[in-house]
């Protein structure tokens, strides 16, 4: 626990308001070192945890913050609160009935010009599986660079339709290999780790050892 936290805290057992915490704290540390929101949740917290219910305000402001932004992580939320991740995790699955969905970046985040080429490109390969016969296309091999993001929702309910282009600490890279009949080779990345040269090259080699 930070000293301006444990500063506010011991103010706020003493049934100082926000504002005069927020004036002394400007007085003790430097201008607006801590911002009147965060003096707010510490207040409520601590006052929570006097009158036993620091449980039900947790669950209170959790639900606020995972509902501004769905894709918060439970590592974020237990630094912004000061707890543990053990107990953000029972609060959002027991208390708030949330779990961990993910959404793929690919193709929604296509533009128009992109889905236009993969429609030029098909169209090509059918004219050629036409040409040169039916066993043409069971030639072909593509790869595509895919993401995911993780983000937290209510149990039962489908994964987010709309992705953001920010990065995310849940974005995950994958490549996937697929023939004509489907997927026949994938591999995931390591959380935050983007695709490079060397990187394609090594999945490329482990791809080709699948195929023989």
């Amino acid at each position: 626990m930070s000293r301006i936290h444990k500063f506010v805290e011991d103010l706020a057992k003493a049934r100082k308001t926000p504002k005069e915490i927020k004036t002394m704290g400007d007085t003790a540390f430097e201008v607006n070192s801590i911002s009147q929101s965060q003096i707010y949740r510490i207040s409520a917290l601590t006052r929570g945890a006097r009158t036993g219910e620091g449980r039900s305000v947790l669950t209170t402001l959790l639900r606020v913050y995972v509902e501004a932004d769905r894709r918060v992580t439970m590592e974020e939320l237990a630094i912004k609160f000061d707890t543990s991740i053990n107990t953000i995790f029972h609060v959002l699955h027991d208390d708030l009935g949330l779990s961990i969905k993910s959404a793929r970046w690919i193709p929604k985040m296509l533009t128009e010009d992109h889905k236009m080429k993969r429609v030029r490109c098909a169209k090509a390969l059918l004219k050629l599986n036409f040409e040169l016969g039916l066993g043409f296309l069971d030639k072909i091999v593509t790869m595509d660079e895919t993401s995911v993001v993780i983000s937290m929702l209510p149990k039962g309910s489908n994964p987010p339709l709309k992705f953001k282009r920010q990065e995310s600490r849940k974005k995950q890279m994958i490549l996937s290999f697929f023939d004509n009949c489907g997927v026949i080779f994938q591999h995931f990345l390591s959380l935050r780790t983007s695709v490079t040269v060397a990187m394609f090259k090594d999945v490329m080699n482990m791809f080709l050892k699948k195929l023989k």
